[in-house]
């Protein structure tokens, strides 16, 4: 079980991109290698580039713990599971996490709180549950919950339970849940029981997804989903 053994006796710790490679490091990426958070913790490394990713299936339990993201500008999702230029990993579940942010930290463009941008990139079976942010979602194309492009190119993503809570601030085609271009090259997201509270502004954006949702003939499904903002 990931951070056990690092502080076993304490329920909130604080790390930087340096605990996680040293903690989660195989090859030469940050790794993931257990399967359950057991306490809150503070990320508060200034350089926005620090992530968690993946080696194989697995399903991510939060526990219902925070993870705090502070101080950090331009910050790109706490979870890659693909980019513009690689495949994610498929039968990925990150489940039951808050996110939230602190000290002035800001949203990159195209950036997700919790998943980045082409999360489940050509990946079949991912899914993200019973997971929230509060911060606000302020880059272009961002999302509350994952970024721009998520399960692009024939990838299948489900968010399912999940909500925001931040202002949809995005000067361009922000989402409460995804960001803009959802879905896209006949990828295909589910959207099932999620809401945003953030009031929206930006030409494109939407309390759900961003603009240009199942662009390039993919599919975007929203169920019972709502927007207050």
């Amino acid at each position: 079980q990931i951070y056990k053994n690092v502080a076993p006796n304490i329920n909130t710790i604080s790390i930087n991109q340096t605990w996680i490679n040293n903690n989660l490091h195989r090859s030469t990426f940050p790794l993931i290698s257990g399967d359950s958070l057991i306490g809150d913790i503070v990320i508060a490394d200034p350089n926005p580039n620090f992530y968690f990713t993946f080696d194989g299936p697995m399903t991510f339990d939060g526990s219902g713990n925070t993870i705090d993201i502070s101080g950090v500008p331009n910050f790109k999702g706490l979870f890659q599971n693909g980019t513009i230029g690689t495949t994610g990993q498929a039968n990925i579940t990150i489940k039951n996490l808050g996110v939230t942010s602190s000290n002035g930290s800001t949203l990159d463009a195209q950036a997700g709180w919790i998943g980045q941008s082409y999360f489940g990139r050509d990946a079949s079976n991912n899914k993200i549950e019973n997971c929230y942010s509060s911060g606000a979602i302020s880059g272009p194309g961002s999302g509350g919950i994952c970024g721009s492009n998520v399960s692009d190119s024939s990838g299948n993503v489900t968010i399912e339970n999940c909500y925001s809570l931040g202002a949809i601030l995005s000067p361009l085609s922000g989402g409460g849940i995804c960001g803009n271009n959802a879905g896209s090259d006949t990828g295909t997201v589910t959207v099932i029981n999620c809401y945003s509270s953030g009031a929206i502004s930006g030409p494109g954006s939407g309390g759900i997804c961003g603009s240009n949702a199942g662009s390039d003939t993919g599919t975007v499904t929203v169920i019972n989903c709502y927007s207050s903002g």
